[in-house]
């Protein structure tokens, strides 16, 4: 149960940095002052995801089997 809430926490992690990927190649392509908006979501997501990311490894390493 554990590893699972882990592994979808570590997707999660992923799918911000993808926003955040997405937001980068947005601002070179587009460059306009109507996307300014999705600034403040990219820093969010990069914030984020590895805090995130750490979480989910942690409890991926309590839950797994090997510890028990």
């Amino acid at each position: 149960m554990i590893e699972t809430i882990a592994k979808g926490i570590i997707y999660l992690a992923l799918g911000l940095m993808g926003v955040a990927a997405a937001w980068v190649v947005f601002q070179v392509l587009f460059a306009s002052p109507d996307l300014l908006v999705f600034a403040e979501i990219a820093i969010i997501c990069a914030v984020l995801a590895p805090i995130l990311c750490l979480i989910g490894w942690g409890l991926r390493w309590v839950g797994s089997p090997a510890r028990a």
